[in-house]
């Protein structure tokens, strides 16, 4: 018979991880660099992506609703 898990560790609960005893550096969502070491230059460059992918998202779904409701007019 084994023992229960222990309610007190996080492996064996719910609870989130802890942000103080993870990865305690930030990185940039695009490039995943740690953001302390990112130059000004690549955060520019991460910026400009980070937009040309928001901007391609948001045409795509724009035109999912045009064809949605061309459908629906139809």
């Amino acid at each position: 018979m084994t023992a229960p898990p222990d309610p007190t560790t996080r492996a064996s609960s719910n609870l989130p991880p802890d942000p103080t005893t993870s990865d305690s550096e930030d990185k940039c969502p695009i490039c995943g660099k740690p953001l302390s070491t990112h130059t000004y230059e690549e955060q520019v460059a991460c910026t400009a992506k980070k937009a040309a992918l928001d901007a391609e998202h948001y045409k795509k779904l724009n035109d999912d609703i045009d064809k949605a409701e061309t459908k629906e007019a139809d």
